[in-house]
């Protein structure tokens, strides 16, 4: 079996609470190399210090640029460390780790070049207005199933992620929005 390369980057804005534990608990898998990269966006709290202390490689933009910016700081990032795999979350800890698993299966198998998260599965823990996840609803079904034709696509908007590596290529490229990447991301997939 090849080894693999699995990086798992977390764009982070003062989470100095979360960040820690989130590196800490991250699961590992067999016949996988995996490097945790956290995006520190301009923090002004001890993020940074304490994503390094835990393990991780800590890339730090000077002030705060936006996750958009971010999440192509941190394609530049896996890039340059070769990821066979690529696995995005956000460092608040709102994701549960044992599902990076989840993420990366179908990447594995062939079966897919990405796979999206969804915080509206039952038993996960995702809090939000009715409004947004009634808009995050329709965004996603119109998306994924009518401009896109993709499979159904239930969280959009949800930022954990896993991908192919050689997708990074592309998107590093061609993803332009600050806030809207997660969209782009799809179109530019299909």
């Amino acid at each position: 079996m090849t080894i693999k390369n699995l990086i798992i980057f977390v764009p982070a804005y003062n989470e100095e609470k979360s960040i820690f534990k989130l590196i800490k608990e991250m699961p590992s898998f067999p016949n996988i190399n995996q490097k945790v990269i956290v995006i520190n966006d301009g923090s002004t709290d001890n993020t940074s210090a304490t994503a390094k202390k835990a393990g991780a490689i800590v890339i730090s933009n000077k002030k705060n640029l936006g996750l958009g910016y971010s999440f192509k700081i941190g394609l530049v990032e896996v890039l340059k460390e070769g990821a066979d795999i690529v696995v995005v979350l956000d460092g608040d800890g709102q994701y549960n780790l044992k599902h990076i698993n989840k993420l990366i299966s179908p990447i594995l198998r062939d079966e897919a070049d990405l796979v999206q998260g969804n915080r509206f599965l039952a038993g996960e823990r995702y809090e939000s207005s009715s409004i947004k996840k009634l808009g995050n609803k329709f965004i996603s079904i119109f998306l994924s199933k009518i401009l896109l034709r993709l499979a159904e696509v239930y969280d959009i908007q949800s930022s954990f992620r896993a991908f192919n590596g050689s997708i990074a290529t592309v998107l590093v490229k061609e993803i332009i929005g600050k806030y809207n990447y997660a969209q782009e991301m799809f179109i530019i997939a299909s």
